[in-house]
């Protein structure tokens, strides 16, 4: 003996998809979850460890995070700053601060203009850092953590650093190179300039086009 079907509903078509099956994705574009604020940090924890600054600069992570009552009172007692920054950035002489939030946290609360105890914590030791003549930055991605650092001249390593041999030659021009360009050879016009920078001679502007990457016939 069957069972008779539900009225209003076709037995052979399931919505589900089957039995203990999920209902179909709504049509529309799918949004992508934002990352956390955990998967930030380590991304910019991933880039310092593979990367790195240029010379003289340094970056480490503030460990303020804390769990259990007896941990907090320790802390307290060793003298952490409630509410500190998660990285310090030393570069020159100069401290910096920066705390990492999840993209989209500085828009959020814009709008809602509501904080918590923590983050009100964050927001005076950041104000006592400021004080205390240091710069203070809230990023919420790699690159806008990047971003802070060519802000405050924290010299990266990315950054090609150029001798001022090198910078002499892309700024001057001689006429053995206008000849090796005419006759398209790079390496003639290199050597030439060379030959010249070994006898002392000033040079005058060079074509930049010449040490162009597409100019040399490279990627």
């Amino acid at each position: 003996m069957t069972r008779p079907a539900r009225p209003g509903r076709d037995p052979a078509v399931s919505p589900a998809g089957g039995r203990g099956g999920t209902l179909p994705p709504r049509p529309g574009r799918q949004r992508r979850p934002l990352p956390s604020e955990r998967a930030v940090h380590l991304q910019v924890a991933e880039y310092l460890r593979k990367v790195g600054l240029g010379p003289g600069a340094i970056a480490l992570h503030v460990r303020n995070e804390r769990t259990g009552t007896w941990q907090k009172i320790e802390a307290h007692r060793m003298g952490i700053l409630p509410g500190c920054p998660d990285f310090v950035v030393i570069s020159n002489g100069r401290c910096g601060f920066i705390e990492l939030k999840r993209p989209g946290w500085s828009r959020a609360k814009a709008r809602s203009g509501k904080y918590t105890a923590h983050e009100l914590r964050q927001a005076e030791a950041q104000r006592l850092l400021k004080l205390a003549g240091c710069w203070v930055e809230t990023c919420e991605s790699l690159g806008e953590f990047l971003g802070a650092l060519r802000r405050h001249k924290v010299p990266l390593r990315e950054a090609k650093i150029e001798t001022p041999v090198i910078t002499a030659l892309r700024n001057a021009l001689t006429q053995a190179e206008l000849e090796a360009d005419a006759a398209g050879s790079y390496t003639h016009a290199v050597r030439e300039i060379g030959r010249l920078v070994q006898r002392g001679e000033d040079l005058p502007p060079l074509h930049a086009h010449l040490f162009s990457p597409r100019r040399r016939g490279q990627s």
